[in-house]
């Protein structure tokens, strides 16, 4: 099981990447909304604000999940100890994505519990 530590921090960073290429997605696409209701005659500038705000709270929640996975994959990568925390936590968070979330929460666990894996990031 020691080899596939690499596999699954490769495996958290491209999650992570893809959470981030997410946040700035509907970044995008809150800059673009605001663009066009700042445009039209009839838009409020109370309505303008309230969607800016839930966009980019949208934007934001996207990129808080990437950051445990991002964190613990590169922290696993260069196997540190400490990278199993901030891996679990990834995974818990992976689990609001069926079915990839659920497959990627399986195989964290069974690569982190296992006793040669332990033993290997408790020697870093």
């Amino acid at each position: 099981m020691v080899g596939h530590i690499k596999v699954l921090a490769v495996f958290h960073i491209l999650w992570s990447l893809m959470w981030l290429f997410a946040a700035l997605l509907s970044g995008l696409v809150a800059v673009f909304v605001i663009g066009l209701l700042a445009l039209s005659d009839d838009a409020s500038a109370a309505a303008s604000v309230f969607v800016l705000v839930v966009l980019l709270a949208i934007s934001a929640a996207f990129a808080l999940l990437a950051v445990p996975g991002l964190v613990g994959g590169i922290a696993l990568l260069l196997r540190r100890g400490w990278a199993r925390v901030p891996l679990f936590i990834a995974a818990v968070l992976a689990l609001s994505s069926f079915p990839y979330g659920l497959a990627l929460f399986g195989y964290t666990l069974v690569v982190l519990l296992d006793d040669d894996v332990r033993r290997e990031l408790a020697a870093w």
